[in-house]
């Protein structure tokens, strides 16, 4: 059949995977009340990237790759989203929906 093949399947995961990115980036949004792309460029990139990548079954590389790539990432998650709620502490603005979408942590001069 016409659409049984793996291109389907392929351009059909990037659809899947922006909008699970963009989920996940609303699940941050809910508490925090601010948007930094982190974790969507993260997801998006990254999550893109090694969806395409496929390992060779007996590779340890690939399994160190993963974990220490996985340790990385969790890690400067943290830092930026941390380093942006400092930012909105120290240098506030009036609360509006479009300054919900600009990062502050890069023009506050107090950080």
């Amino acid at each position: 059949m016409l659409f049984n093949s793996k291109f389907y399947n392929r351009i059909a995961s990037f659809p899947t995977i922006i909008i699970s990115a963009l989920f996940h980036e609303y699940v941050l949004w809910a508490p925090f009340r601010f948007i930094a792309p982190i974790l969507l460029v993260q997801y998006g990139t990254f999550g893109t990237i090694l969806y395409f990548v496929k390992p060779s079954p007996n590779s340890k590389f690939w399994n160190y790759f993963i974990h220490i790539g996985l340790n990385i990432g969790v890690a400067a998650m943290v830092f930026c989203y941390t380093m942006e709620l400092y930012a909105r502490h120290l240098c506030p603005r009036e609360e509006s929906f479009s300054n919900t979408f600009m990062p502050r942590s890069l023009d506050c001069v107090l950080l």
